[in-house]
C-alpha cells in the first residue's frame, strides 16, 4: 500500500482530528451533559450554548490532528493517526465512564472505529467527507435537543414588592449553607483533634449545634434534593439511576418565592444546577465553578480545571454573596440565599496552599501531594480500589483537614457579609453527606 501525499496526510489528519473531537462532544452530551451542562445563571439559549461547546470540542480535535503530522514522518508514521485517535477516546473513556471496566470495551470500539475511518481516508476518500457531514449533523441535532427532551423550568414570578412589603418587615432573611463533603469528625466542633473549623465553631457555640443530624444519600445530588423537598431519595427521583429531580415537587426555594422572599442560590458543585431541578424556585443561579467556560465542557474539566485550578469557587462565591448583602435595608424584601461551599470535595489539593496545607508535614513534596490527591480521586470517580495506608493515610487525612479548613475560612468571610446586613437573618449551616 502506497504512502499518502503530503496533501493527503494533512487532509486525513486534520479530518480524523475533525470527527474524532466531534465524537467527544457526542459522547460527553450523551453521557454526562444532563448533569454537568448546566443553563446559563437567570435563563439563557442552551442550545446556542451547546453549539459552541461542540466547536470548542472541533477545534480542540483538528488541533491534536494538526499535532499529530509535525511527528517525524516515518515510513509508517500515517498508522499513528488513527493510534493517537484511540488514545483520544480512551482519556474520554476514563474520564466519561463510572467504573474502569468500561475502558477497555470503549478504547477496543474506538480502535475498530478509528481503523475503518483511516481505510476510507486510503480507499474511499468521499464516504470520509460523507462520514465527517453524518457525524457533524449529528452534533448539531444533539445540541438542538435538550438533555432530558424538557424544557429548562423557569424562574418564578418576579417578586410583587407592594404585596410583600407588610411581610418584608417582620420576616427574617434566610441564609443556606452546604460545606460539601465535610464529615462531622473532622471538625473540631465536633471534637476534632485539629483546628480545623474555628469559623463553624464560633457560629455553634453561639447557636444551636445538632447532634443526630443524618444525610440521606453518600452523594451531593440525592443530598441536596432531600434539602430542598423533604423527601428521601425514592420519593424526590433524584439519584445516580435518573439524575434529575422530579417535576412538580415543591421545593423550598419555591415556597419562599411563593412567600414573597427573593431566592438566590451560589454554588460551585456541578452537581447542583437549574437544568437537573436542584435549581428549581430559585430567582437567580449562580455557577462559581472557577475555569467556568472550560470546566462546564465535563471532559476538559477532568483534564484541565480539576487539575490546574487552585480553588473550587469558595472565594466567588462568597464576592458574590457580599454584593448580594451589603447595602441591604430593614424595609428591603426578604432574602433567600443558599450557597454551596465545594473546597472539601475531592482532588483535596485543588485549593489554595495557605490554608489547603495548614496539616501537611513540612517537606513534603507539591508532586507526592499532587499524585495522591489524584490516585484519591481517582477511587471515588472511577472506581478503582485504591485505599491508602501508612503515610499516605496520614497524608489523606492532613489533605483532606486542609481542604475542609479552606471551606471554614469561606464560611467565615460569608458570616461577616451576613451580619454586617442590614436585616435580621437565620443561618443555617450544614453538610450533604460526610466522606
Amino acid at each position: 500500500m502506497s504512502e499518502l501525499k503530503p496533501a493527503e496526510r494533512i487532509h486525513a489528519g486534520l479530518t480524523l482530528g475533525a470527527i474524532s473531537g466531534l465524537l467527544l462532544f457526542a459522547a460527553e452530551r450523551l453521557l454526562a451533559a444532563r448533569v454537568h451542562m448546566a443553563a446559563q445563571p437567570g435563563g439563557g439559549d442552551l442550545s446556542a450554548w451547546l453549539l459552541g461547546t461542540a466547536g470548542l470540542y472541533l477545534l480542540w480535535g483538528v488541533a491534536v490532528g494538526g499535532l499529530a503530522l509535525l511527528l517525524p514522518p516515518l515510513r509508517r508514521w500515517p498508522a499513528l493517526i488513527p493510534h493517537a485517535v484511540v488514545l483520544l477516546a480512551a482519556a474520554a473513556a476514563i474520564a466519561l465512564l463510572p467504573n474502569w471496566y468500561g475502558v477497555l470495551p470503549a478504547t477496543i470500539l474506538a480502535a475498530l472505529g478509528a481503523d475503518g475511518l483511516w481505510f476510507l481516508v486510503r480507499r474511499r476518500p468521499r464516504p470520509l467527507r460523507v462520514a465527517l457531514a453524518a457525524v457533524a449533523a449529528a452534533v448539531v441535532a444533539l445540541c438542538l435537543v435538550h438533555p432530558r427532551g424538557l424544557e429548562v423550568a423557569p424562574p418564578p414570578d418576579p417578586i410583587d414588592a407592594e404585596g410583600v412589603a407588610e411581610r418584608a418587615t417582620t420576616a427574617p432573611d434566610l441564609v443556606l449553607v452546604v460545606l460539601d463533603t465535610v464529615r462531622r469528625d473532622h471538625t473540631s466542633a465536633y471534637g476534632h483533634e485539629r483546628e480545623t473549623t474555628p469559623s463553624f465553631d464560633g457560629l455553634a457555640a453561639g447557636g444551636a449545634r445538632l447532634d443526630r443530624a443524618y444525610s440521606s444519600s453518600p452523594w451531593s445530588l440525592p443530598a441536596h434534593a432531600t434539602l430542598f423537598t423533604g423527601r428521601s431519595p425514592g420519593g424526590h427521583g433524584a439519584h445516580y439511576e435518573h439524575p434529575v429531580l422530579d417535576p412538580g415537587i415543591p421545593t423550598l426555594a419555591a415556597t419562599l418565592a411563593d412567600h414573597g422572599y427573593e431566592t438566590v442560590g451560589i454554588s460551585g458543585n456541578p452537581w447542583l444546577t437549574p437544568d437537573n431541578g436542584t435549581g428549581r424556585g430559585f430567582h437567580t443561579w449562580i455557577d462559581s465553578t472557577p475555569v467556568r467556560d472550560v470546566a462546564r465542557c465535563f471532559v476538559l474539566r477532568w483534564i484541565w480545571a480539576d487539575r490546574t485550578a487552585r480553588g473550587k469557587g469558595g472565594a466567588a462565591s462568597v464576592a458574590t454573596a457580599r454584593g448580594l448583602l451589603e447595602g441591604r435595608a430593614r424595609d428591603d424584601v426578604p432574602l433567600f440565599l443558599f450557597v454551596n461551599l465545594y473546597e472539601a470535595h475531592a482532588p483535596y489539593d485543588a485549593v489554595p496552599g495557605d490554608c489547603g496545607g495548614a496539616f501537611v508535614p513540612p517537606g513534603t513534596s507539591r508532586r507526592e501531594l499532587r499524585r495522591l490527591s489524584t490516585r484519591l480521586e481517582l477511587a471515588q470517580t472511577a472506581g478503582t480500589s485504591y485505599l491508602p495506608t501508612g503515610r499516605e493515610r496520614a497524608l489523606t487525612d492532613a489533605l483532606y483537614d486542609g481542604a475542609v479548613h479552606c471551606g471554614d475560612r469561606h464560611l467565615g468571610e460569608l458570616m461577616d457579609a451576613v451580619g454586617a446586613g442590614g436585616r435580621p437573618a437565620v443561618t443555617v449551616v450544614l453538610s450533604d453527606h460526610g466522606e
